[in-house]
């Protein structure tokens, strides 16, 4: 249950931080989400990619955002 919460917290935080000017507020949200998917009973791989794929996918899908509109 931990690691769903967890998920679904991280891609909201995602999400959310889309728009630039509250990222720094979304970080606590974001580590909050990775703590529970750590403490949760999934994988060690998913745990790697539930906490690392937002971090590398941020800065292409914010440029591409932004050059779109």
């Amino acid at each position: 249950m931990k690691g769903k919460i967890g998920i679904t917290i991280i891609i909201i935080s995602f999400i959310v931080s889309l728009y630039p000017y509250v990222v720094f507020f979304i970080i606590p949200i974001y580590l909050l989400g990775v703590i529970l998917v750590w403490l949760s009973e999934m994988k060690t791989l998913t745990k790697v990619f539930w906490s690392l794929i937002p971090l590398v996918l941020w800065l292409p899908v914010v440029r591409l955002l932004y050059k779109v509109l």
